[in-house]
């Protein structure tokens, strides 16, 4: 595991090396240049430079652009690919309840950013932050609500387990992990 000196990911201060090392670069990359077979040194030292970047490039982007965990530890808050399955799990119930972008979503988990992005064409979405009541066909928690969530909703909603982790929760980004809760006159089947 990697450790930082700060407990959050702050990816914004390495801007502050970006000038510097330019311009140390430039300077050592001049000075190559100028010596006796520093062009082909350069040359090589470029060639390999690039390869290295592009295949992290590709990598970073296409395959491991949420594997915060142990490849790319300063990968920041990326959605996971897990809530994808989550937001597929929403779509069969907009299905069932007809209701279409009208279908009513209560979000009493405090952090849920980017569903705001993800619910957009949703024109019945409450981002309450925190346990309310609700009898709109969904409604997403944290995983610290769970007890909450089975205490008030439980008689009429049905947990939707992702079946992801043995707490069924739908990962969302490093620490924030949401159950799904739909109530049971629309719920899939199943126990």
């Amino acid at each position: 595991a990697a450790y930082s000196l700060i407990a959050y990911k702050t990816p914004w201060l390495g801007l502050n090396f970006i000038v510097p090392l330019a311009l140390v670069a430039g300077y050592a990359l001049q000075w190559i240049w100028e010596e006796p077979l520093g062009h082909i040194g350069l040359s090589a030292a470029m060639v390999v430079a690039l390869g290295i970047s592009g295949y992290q490039t590709i990598d970073l982007n296409f395959f491991n652009y949420d594997n915060d965990d142990e490849y790319y530890v300063y990968v920041y808050a990326h959605t996971r690919r897990e809530t994808l399955d989550m937001l597929r799990e929403i779509d069969k119930v907009v299905e069932r309840t007809k209701e279409g972008g009208q279908t009513g979503i209560t979000i009493v988990a405090p952090e849920y950013w980017p569903l705001p992005w993800y619910f957009r064409d949703f024109t019945r979405v409450g981002y309450n932050g925190r346990m309310s009541t609700s009898s709109e066909p969904i409604i997403i928690a944290a995983e610290s609500q769970s007890a909450e969530m089975e205490q008030a909703f439980g008689e009429r909603y049905k947990h939707v387990n992702s079946g992801f982790n043995p707490a069924g929760t739908y990962p969302l980004r490093p620490g924030v992990n949401f159950l799904l809760y739909v109530r049971r006159d629309v719920a899939p089947p199943g126990p």
